[in-house]
């Protein structure tokens, strides 16, 4: 097919900026070429590749090239003149909106390198194309994934599968891996879990291996660390770190810490305790109460914890439908997304609980009705021990619902139903049995008038009804 001169000038176009990109570039010192799939699947050790299928995947999280790494700069701009024809083709049969078969790309965590179609997707990405259709094979990986793989990020990579190989933390399953930002910090923090080996041994009664203490040190003194970290909100006071940066500087800056802080904060630079004597001892300190809290519910979970989780359907007054869901600031599943949860306290009810869920997670200020439609007690649901949920769903109806993460959550968003998005523990059957509960009462008033505000409009009603068949 013969190009038109508007797809000629956009090529020169995309060809000038590459050009000019590459001079400013080399001006900084900078060498900052198209991630090739090779180096990647190398540093990250990414194993088990399957095929996906047919697939839309958006066109920004496309960031390499198995082959044609030479060919494109970062933003897969052209950087040579022979690819003007096949690129000045492809972008006038766009312009005329006209079909193209799907390009073949690798997955490897939330990003894609192109396999075949690197025309299309250089032609996409000029035009500010949002989506594009593609044919995935997915690579398994251990370590998250940037989208920049800066030579800082690859180093860091390089050091968290490092920390993975001597630890095997990755082995306990997904989520419980410890985050770090700076590459140095898992060396730091490898040396740290090493110091507990003699205590530990001792608690067990034999000789551990390496990736053993590390698990024995993870169950009895991070993770409590975690979750205290959660209930005093102490990343609050660290903007851009993880749980595991926190710990390591304390470790690392603890004569600072205890020349500003003196005993009160003693219990963090030794292992948790692991008998009732010492947590009496720890009553009195006052730095961190989540932290004492989290170490007294070591025990009583051993039994019995109690968690509201909180499914909440926002009805929009043009009756579009979504659910909100959180991505959790803190250890374990960093970064994953889950359904708002709380803890429920001594002194509340599920539904109080459920409201202050809503207000402290979510930030809504509007009262939203909730109603309990089902509990959940697998008896390994989380890491924690034993936890028993609360299914507590709210739906809420009018303009835009405004929300601001707080507590438990570092971003919140509205997913639409049927949205396919991995949620943690067993938040997916959760959800999907708060829409089979709507589904299932849909003839019977008295649930119907508990479970929805009074000015939604029937039609909405029907609406998400029909959604949920």
């Amino acid at each position: 097919m013969e190009s038109n001169n508007s797809s000629i000038q956009n090529f020169n176009n995309a060809l000038f900026r590459s050009f000019f990109k590459s001079i400013a570039k080399k001006l900084k010192k900078q060498d900052d070429p198209l991630p090739d799939l090779e180096s990647i699947v190398k540093i990250t050790q990414a194993k088990n590749k399957h095929y996906l299928g047919l697939k839309e995947i958006p066109v920004d999280n496309i960031i390499g090239s198995e082959a044609r790494y030479e060919d494109f700069d970062k933003d897969f701009l052209p950087k040579k003149s022979e690819l003007q024809s096949r690129w000045t083709a492809i972008d006038t049969i766009m312009q005329q909106d006209k079909a193209l078969p799907p390009i073949s790309v690798f997955k490897i965590g939330d990003y894609y390198f192109v396999r075949d179609g690197h025309h299309r997707v250089s032609v996409a990405k000029a035009r500010g194309q949002v989506d594009i259709d593609a044919e995935v094979t997915e690579y398994h990986i251990d370590v998250p994934l940037t989208k920049e793989l800066t030579i800082k990020d690859r180093y860091k990579i390089q050091e968290h599968v490092n920390f993975l190989e001597k630890t095997g933390l990755n082995l306990l399953g997904r989520g419980f891996d410890i985050k770090l930002t700076r590459p140095q910090s898992y060396r730091l923090l490898l040396t740290i879990i090493t110091h507990y080996t003699d205590y530990l041994e001792e608690i067990v009664g034999r000789k551990l291996e390496e990736h053993e203490v590390t698990q024995e040190w993870y169950n009895r003194i991070f993770l409590p660390f975690a979750e205290g970290a959660y209930l005093d909100d102490l990343l609050e006071k660290f903007p851009n770190r993880t749980t595991g940066d926190l710990y390591v500087w304390i470790q690392m800056n603890w004569n600072d810490v205890k020349d500003s802080l003196g005993d009160r904060i003693s219990f963090l630079a030794k292992p948790v305790p692991v008998v009732e004597r010492e947590i009496e001892e720890l009553g009195a300190l006052s730095y961190a109460p989540g932290i004492i809290r989290s170490i007294k519910r070591q025990y009583i979970r051993a039994n019995i914890g109690l968690v509201v989780t909180c499914p909440v359907l926002n009805i929009s007054k043009d009756g579009e439908i979504s659910v909100a869901i959180v991505k959790r600031k803190y250890h374990p599943f960093e970064d994953y997304w889950s359904l708002p949860i709380a803890m429920l306290s001594e002194n509340e009810t599920r539904y109080d609980a459920a409201g202050r869920c809503a207000r402290y997670s979510l930030g809504i200020k509007t009262d939203i009705n909730f109603v309990q439609y089902k509990t959940f007690d697998n008896v390994d649901r989380t890491p924690y021990g034993r936890m028993i949920a609360f299914g507590m769903l709210g739906i809420y109806y009018g303009d835009n619902i405004r929300m601001s993460a707080g507590g438990l959550a570092s971003e919140i968003k509205l997913i639409e139903v049927g949205e396919d998005i991995p949620l943690v523990y067993d938040h997916s059957q959760i959800l999907q049995d708060a829409f089979a509960y709507i589904s299932r009462i849909h003839n019977n008033f008295t649930f119907i008038a508990e479970l929805f505000p009074d000015d939604m409009p029937l039609k909405y009603i029907k609406r998400l009804l029909r959604v949920l068949e």
